[in-house]
């Protein structure tokens, strides 16, 4: 028992470190390269947490399953953080109208959405003449297509981002149990206030001023409700979503593929696992867009090299301001950091994967929670070697620590040690 507290204790420590290393540790210039290497090391030893605590498996009529007082005082914080929400999405959209000059992604995806709802499919991933010449779309279909509605509804494409974004607050206020009496909950409350503040009021990591990261932080929130869950075919699905707004996961879909069929031995899940991936790929890419956009995909992270050297010599401040280790290698050595990018991706998620498996064999002892924490591991190393780390990516791992502790640290995980 004082074993489990320990860990749920380091855990919330952990994410305490992590979320103020990538939040107001930046204020301070010149704590940046060391609060980078502490961020690093906290994302690795929540990973390792996970695997100390008991197996999640969260059924959602549970997770429903509440008092009339803790569901009155969800809703109301729900209803308050859509107001705020509401509030300054609506003074960055004021503030900031959308503009290439500033960033170009949303506008992108704007022509991209036009095209897609005036039937013009086979011109999506056109070139966009109006955008710097002649720019050619290269993001991927989970990631625009959610844009379409605002597009259709005549909305400020960032009203999606928002949306993203609340719905994975949500799941956190979801899992939250606030009536513990111990002061685990309350650290927790004050870490994911500090979340919320910062992405809502700072305009540093431009997450909603500028970017689409909502859509993804929403999609990986998932997938770690979708591994609670156990369902082999939402875990998948998640998964798929994505694979197809980020590479960032990539790395992890092999490390699943042994994870089921050597750890857990269980071909039917990875059968499962890997045709409802391949279903999602066609009914998203193929059968809408053809498969020769799939060759332009797998291309594209070879054109981050040069994308890589572009930023650095007209914002080397992106490298500087964020968490990732590409201002250590410098501005002479973007080669050598896309190739470990690409290998510790692949090659440390599989290791993990094995490093599990015999440690089972060689303790006689079943790990918990594997995939999560190979997910928070390969998500910690592929944005820690990104090519161009911009800051507002980062909170993609935010949140799978966020939802994740949120549930270990409820009042039925120390039941469940209890009952043990």
């Amino acid at each position: 028992m004082r074993k489990y507290i320990l860990i749920q204790y380091s855990l919330l420590i952990a994410f305490l470190t992590e979320t103020f290393c990538v939040c107001y540790a930046l204020k301070f210039p010149a704590w940046i390269p060391a609060a980078s290497v502490i961020y690093f090391i906290a994302g690795w030893v929540i990973a390792f947490l996970f695997l100390g605590v008991p197996e999640a498996r969260l059924s959602l009529s549970r997770a429903l399953k509440t008092n009339t007082k803790d569901a009155g005082y969800k809703i109301l914080l729900l209803l308050i953080m859509a107001m705020l929400m509401h509030h300054f999405t609506k003074k960055w959209i004021i503030h900031t109208p959308l503009s290439i000059t500033d960033a170009d992604m949303l506008p992108v995806m704007k022509v991209m959405s036009q095209r897609f709802l005036q039937g013009q499919w086979a011109n999506v991933y056109s070139p966009i003449p109006e955008i710097w010449g002649g720019m050619q779309p290269i993001y991927l279909p989970a990631m625009w297509l959610p844009f379409t509605i605002a597009v259709a509804c005549d909305l400020d494409l960032r009203w999606i981002s928002t949306t993203g974004l609340f719905f994975s607050f949500s799941f956190f206020l979801l899992l939250f149990d606030p009536f513990k009496k111990q002061l685990l909950p309350v650290l927790l409350a004050f870490s994911a206030c500090i979340l919320f503040w910062w992405l809502e009021t700072e305009e540093v990591h431009n997450f909603i001023r500028l970017s689409e990261e909502g859509i993804v932080v929403f999609y990986y929130s998932l997938l770690v409700l979708s591994l609670f869950s156990g369902n082999s075919f939402l875990i998948a699905l998640a998964a798929a979503l994505c694979v197809l707004s980020r590479y960032s996961l990539a790395g992890w879909l092999p490390a699943m593929l042994i994870y089921l069929i050597f750890i857990r031995k269980n071909i039917q899940q990875a059968s499962v696992f890997v045709i409802t991936g391949l279903l999602t790929l066609v009914v998203l890419v193929i059968l809408p867009f053809g498969g020769k956009i799939i060759q332009s995909f797998i291309e594209l992270p070879y054109s981050y090299v040069e994308h890589a050297n572009r930023v650095w010599r007209n914002n080397p401040k992106f490298f500087y301001e964020s968490m990732g280790f590409a201002k250590f290698f410098g501005p002479g050595r973007t080669v050598l950091l896309h190739r470990v990018l690409i290998s510790m991706s692949f090659v440390l998620p599989m290791f993990f994967m094995v490093g599990c498996l015999l440690w089972e064999r060689r303790k006689k002892v079943m790990l918990t929670n594997i995939p999560l924490a190979c997910l928070k591991f390969s998500l910690v190393i592929f944005y820690n070697f990104l090519d161009v780390p911009y800051l507002y990516l980062f909170y993609t791992s935010s949140f799978v620590s966020l939802a994740a502790i949120t549930y270990f640290l409820r009042q039925n995980t120390i039941d469940s040690i209890r009952i043990k």
